[in-house]
């Protein structure tokens, strides 16, 4: 009769990490200053970043008003060059005789009584 003897291989027992991590409180405090350093530099490009697209967003907010603006005041033009050209097409007007030495009437008392 053979015996064989398997072997067996023994378990490593895990340590806890407060036991495999050994570091003192100098390299903790430096680590969470670390940390803390990256997260509040990661914030402040955060926040400079979305101010400056608002400042852009401000910049073609007012270009565009001025814009519109420029467009409704070329539109008003537009609408009265091409009514004065209406009215001076019109057979009515051009029938009409033009005025020769008109008298203008000057009032310098006032329209209302006190």
């Amino acid at each position: 009769m053979v015996y064989l003897f398997v072997k067996r291989k023994k378990r490593k027992i895990r340590k806890p990490l407060s036991e495999s991590v050994r570091a003192g409180t100098i390299a903790l405090t430096f680590v969470s200053v670390a940390l803390l350093c990256f997260a509040s530099l990661a914030y402040l490009y955060h926040k400079n970043s979305t101010a400056t697209m608002a400042y852009k967003l401000k910049d073609l907010e007012r270009e565009h008003k001025k814009l519109l603006y420029e467009s409704e005041n070329q539109s008003a033009k537009l609408a009265k060059m091409k009514s004065l050209k209406k009215v001076m097409d019109d057979s009515f007007v051009s029938k009409m005789p033009l005025a020769k030495n008109p008298m203008y009437i000057r009032v310098d008392t006032a329209v209302a009584r006190k």
